[in-house]
């Protein structure tokens, strides 16, 4: 997994936030991706690096955009 499947809004969860998060930022810098997340409940920002081991425990979850504005339904990781 890499930043060409994680981009700018793709919602994602793993062991490396304590919630749902929203990608705000995704770079590829000698096979570790930085990534900068936005969490959906707190809409508290997450900066982490990210080893090609840690990238595959990360779950995008498709076809979940985020609606910051409502916070509505929140689904289960």
């Amino acid at each position: 997994m890499g930043c060409d499947s994680i981009t700018e809004g793709t919602p994602l969860c793993g062991p490396f936030w304590p919630e749902e998060v929203e990608v705000v930022k995704c770079q590829n810098k000698a096979g570790f991706l930085f990534v900068t997340a936005k969490g959906v409940k707190t809409g508290n920002f997450y900066e982490c690096t990210l080893s090609p081991y840690d990238a595959s425990q990360v779950k995008i979850l498709e076809g979940r955009g985020i609606d910051f504005a409502t916070l509505g339904h929140l689904w289960v990781c």
